[in-house]
């Protein structure tokens, strides 16, 4: 049986390697789809990964929510114990680059932290997931322990590409928080 580590790397290799173009298409059918959920439309408060890379593009996601006055948050990175908080952004204007990560976050001068037990929705991204809606992320927990400590009708909502959904249970562990639903540019997604 695989590890962790290894299904990681071959995901992300597999990820690396998708086309532009399909990376684009595939996003914005994604974008649609949860735009379509009921979840998604009677949510207010909504935290969601800003896309960077070959990540299922979330750009356009999250400028339909603040166009039609949802509340979104973003996630920061606190520290390297995995710790991670969201803070309220208005525009991609609210965001720096994290250069240690290489990700987009909040700018918590500006930015008002977001009431965890407020949070409806959180839009999460993973490297791979499995049909028992099982998340694999990229290994540091954070995740892991913000959904952990988020209510629990708190509806947690994977994205991935098709590619990215494992064939077999992935390995999981008592820290891992599993996914009420996984979303895909495909039909067959993945839903309880």
């Amino acid at each position: 049986m695989e590890t962790k580590k290894e299904i990681r790397q071959r995901f992300l290799e597999k990820r690396s390697k998708m086309p532009a173009q399909e990376i684009k298409h595939a996003s914005e059918i994604i974008t649609q789809k949860i735009i379509n959920l009921p979840e998604f439309k009677n949510a207010k408060n909504i935290m969601c990964y800003y896309s960077v890379g070959k990540e299922v593009c979330t750009h356009e996601l999250i400028n339909y929510a603040l166009e039609n006055n949802k509340k979104i948050s973003v996630p920061k990175v606190l520290n390297g114990f995995g710790d991670m908080e969201a803070y309220l952004i208005t525009s991609k204007k609210d965001l720096i680059l994290n250069s240690k990560f290489g990700i987009w976050e909040p700018d918590v001068n500006i930015c008002k932290k977001q009431d965890l037990s407020e949070l409806e929705l959180i839009i999460a991204p993973g490297v791979a997931f499995d049909k028992r809606f099982n998340r694999l992320g990229r290994g540091r927990g954070c995740y892991d322990k913000f959904l952990a400590a988020a209510p629990s009708s708190a509806f947690k909502l994977g994205v991935c590409y098709v590619a990215q959904i494992y064939e077999d249970v992935l390995p999981v562990s008592d820290m891992d928080v599993r996914m009420d639903f996984v979303v895909t540019e495909r039909v067959n997604t993945i839903k309880n």
